[in-house]
């Protein structure tokens, strides 16, 4: 559906933006692409609604917004256009280490690893359609454009979900732990290739699942993991994913690209026909008066005020796209309950605390009636409801998003899930790790063919969580024109395998796996324990700076490093000799003096680099919280700056903490009914 109908998208033309124009153009937006000093970009820009740039520096970022005040420009650089690194050269490998994926990523014994595709440049993007349709909104309320300033190196760190966690919550550094971004999670050899296994997951029925499966009882839970890779091992992948996702687990195979590409889910739901924006969209059908204009804000108004949501969604990726509508002003109210309010859902853990700043807490039973009858009252004053259920729980319920409209006919509602609401898996179980190993990124993210490693974190869920906020942010753009509202139906696995579209064509058609021109390309080993820095050579002249940085004259003389061609061809020599230099120093002084002689190259971060770095700090990417004591004194934000916007937090709510404010304030509960209601079991 065309949500964005009307707004005028220029593009400068880039890799760093192409995927974003993409997303707009899948959205409906009218989209330019231009090249930066055409003689008609001036006049194009009078008239356009917003800029996507990936070439400005600090001295003319004023000039569009001069030429159309009404513009929203939306920049995305490597160190933004401030602080003490905003003149390193990037690319995605130096974002991703100087941003903390690298350090995160690989094997215990072996350096850092880069997740497969420019997923720095791709996830910076969906960032920066996020803060455009933000700009958007701002400008309606507030009746001029303004200046976005994204950063890559930001737009990493903030994918790092768990390893913020661990470090802002509990001042742990999270290392490269192996084949998986959870522990609960393993790559095991199948009879016909790798295979995701979870071992804890309802291990005790897994436990008589192998009994029976082994013909004899395990007798200690130390040797469960060997037996179980034994029964994995003489067993077909196809067969291990539809047996055990009939048992609730999250399993998959390690797909290759071709598999990806002839995924049975992915056919059935036209991804392929229909893949800039992983959505399938219908209308309310129910107008109401297209909404007039509102007042203009207030000084202390923010972007989303006013717009209430109801938030069923758990763990991460649905809490993250609610906490992202929260800290931009939206009132969230999550709705929990006693029996499900545990593990990533206990309230009391930093897991949960981190993801639900900013929110509600209210508790309903909705196995029963009368809570239902109450959600259908909050229904009907809000304007968005989020999920993230498998597909048969609302249904279950009664509750489909028709039906809801009889109570608010232009509600919109964002159903997340794993792999979309119809189609053969649909019902199917998964988690980040589940959706990295069947889109590819587990088989691609590797150091060889042989070991397929994945990313160190959930990003996948980050990667979910964001598609799902630019749908709120273009139904919401629609439904103000319009009057409708919209049902979304978000899957993971197609948010995911867009971030990897050309890799998996690429791999797929037999191509190289060359994603950057430069030579030497890698991640070195620097003085100190688990130390590295990334090199990325594009041009003949970086090369012979880095050589003289390096004292080493007789690089530039040896014929096997003439060119970039050659230096390929002998790079495992090249990367042995750059190792023995690098190894001599540390690298957060080696990175400053080879970008200070204008050599790309990046410090591979862990998360308490991240936390101290002058640059991060003085951007304001890591920020003081007011409630969170002198054990949790700071939060992360997000890689994007919009004017006018002070972000503002309050701790995450304890369980069913808001009940009184919300059952009395928004349905007109008197005390005595709510507490009738507590006794029965209704609130819980």
């Amino acid at each position: 559906m065309n949500l964005l109908q009307g707004i005028k998208v220029i593009e400068l033309r880039d890799e760093k933006t192409s995927l974003a124009s993409a997303i707009f153009e899948g959205l409906g937006a009218e989209v330019t692409r231009i090249n930066k000093g055409d003689p008609f970009l001036r006049r194009l820009l009078s008239v356009a609604d917003l800029l996507l740039d990936a070439t400005l520096e600090e001295k003319g970022k004023d000039e569009p917004c001069r030429i159309n005040p009404y513009l929203t420009h939306v920049s995305i650089t490597g160190f933004g256009l401030k602080g003490p690194k905003k003149s390193y050269l990037t690319c995605d490998l130096i974002a991703q280490a100087e941003g903390g994926a690298l350090y995160v990523t690989g094997l215990p014994h072996k350096p850092p690893l880069k997740l497969a595709g420019k997923q720095a440049y791709r996830i910076a993007q969906l960032y920066a359609v996020v803060a455009a349709l933000l700009g958007l909104r701002k400008r309606r309320l507030e009746g001029k454009g303004c200046f976005i300033d994204l950063s890559l190196q930001e737009a990493v760190c903030a994918t790092l979900e768990r390893v913020l966690v661990n470090f802002l919550r509990e001042g742990k550094i999270t290392k490269r732990t192996g084949h998986s971004s959870d522990e609960n999670f393993t790559i095991m050899h199948a009879s016909d290739g790798f295979f995701l296994v979870s071992q804890k997951w309802q291990q005790e029925v897994l436990q008589e699942w192998l009994q029976q499966e082994m013909g004899y009882k395990l007798q200690q839970k130390e040797n469960f993991s060997e037996i179980l890779g034994k029964w994995i091992g003489k067993t077909k992948r196809e067969e291990l994913f539809y047996r055990g996702q009939t048992m609730g687990f999250p399993w998959a195979p390690v797909a290759t690209p071709y598999e990806v590409l002839s995924n049975p889910q992915l056919i059935a739901r036209g991804f392929f026909s229909h893949s800039s924006v992983p959505y399938h969209i219908r209308s309310s059908q129910k107008s109401v008066p297209a909404r007039p204009g509102k007042k203009k804000a207030t000084v202390s108004q923010k972007i989303l005020s006013g717009i209430r949501v109801l938030d069923f969604t758990r763990v991460m990726a649905g809490p993250y796209a609610t906490r992202l509508l929260a800290d931009f002003g939206a009132e969230v109210i999550k709705i929990q309950n006693k029996k499900t309010a545990t593990g990533a859902e206990d309230n009391r853990s930093s897991y949960f605390q981190f993801w639900n700043r900013n929110k509600k807490s209210i508790t309903l039973n909705m196995a029963r009636k009368e809570a239902k009858e109450l959600f259908l009252q909050f229904v009907a004053k809000s304007d968005i409801v989020v999920e993230n259920f498998t597909p048969r729980v609302m249904k279950n319920w009664g509750l489909s998003y028709e039906y809801l409209t009889n109570f608010r006919p232009d509600l919109i509602m964002l159903s997340m899930t794993a792999m979309g609401q119809e189609g053969p898996f649909s019902n199917f179980t998964a988690y980040g790790p589940t959706l990295h190993a069947l889109s590819g990124l587990t088989y691609l993210t590797s150091y060889d063919d042989k070991v397929p490693v994945g990313p160190g974190y959930a990003y996948g869920d980050v990667v979910f969580g964001l598609w799902g906020v630019i749908a709120i942010l273009g139904a919401l753009e629609y439904r103000e024109k319009t009057g409708y509202g919209l049902f979304i139906d978000l899957s993971g696995l197609e948010s995911l395998c867009l971030m990897l579209l050309p890799e998996l064509k690429a791999a797929s058609s037999g191509e190289l796996k060359n994603e950057e021109d430069a030579a030497p390309y890698g991640c070195y080993p620097c003085k100190g324990e688990d130390r590295f820095c990334v090199l990325a050579i594009f041009a003949e002249d970086q090369w012979l700076r880095l050589c003289d940085l390096a004292e080493q004259e007789s690089w530039k003389r040896d014929r096997r490093f003439a060119d970039k061609q050659k230096r390929r061809e002998n790079g495992a020599l090249l990367d042995e000799l750059l190792s023995q230099w690098t190894r001599k120093h540390e690298a957060e002084s080696l990175i400053k003096e080879l970008q200070g002689a204008h050599i790309p190259a990046g410090f591979v971060q862990n998360v308490r680099d991240l936390f101290y770095d002058h640059h991060l700090r003085e951007r304001g990417f890591f920020v003081p919280f007011p409630e969170g004591g002198k054990e949790n004194p700071f939060v992360d934000t997000y890689p994007f700056r919009i004017p006018g916007e002070e972000m503002c937090f309050r701790r995450a709510p304890a369980l069913g903490e808001h009940n009184y404010e919300v059952f009395r304030n928004l349905l007109g509960l008197s005390a005595e009914e709510i507490k009738t209601l507590q006794e029965a079991g209704v609130i819980e």
